[in-house]
């Protein structure tokens, strides 16, 4: 998930961000059932590739723009499938 919003934070299971100053309004994504993967939320203040998420990571951002990634360590064989269950949740 990239969401542009200016405050944006993360937990080993959830992942949010926020426009307080704006609308007062914001989105939480969050695990809905436990799953074996590991997996962990985090804000950076830029765009990052699917291999280098948590590169720019420099923990709570709040007035600036930022985007907010909920990330999941999945191998997934050929021909095969894996699932994750989100559950999303204005804030």
């Amino acid at each position: 998930m990239a969401l542009p919003l200016l405050g944006q934070d993360g937990t080993v299971e959830s992942v949010w961000g926020y426009s307080a100053s704006e609308t007062g309004s914001g989105l939480q994504i969050s695990l809905a059932v436990p799953n074996p993967f590991n997996n962990f939320g985090l804000a950076e203040n830029q765009v990052e590739n699917a291999c280098s998420i948590g590169r720019n990571f420099s923990g709570l951002l709040n007035g600036v723009d930022g985007f907010a990634y909920s990330f999941h360590f999945i191998t997934v064989p050929a021909h095969a499938t894996k699932t994750v269950t989100l559950k999303y949740k204005g804030i």
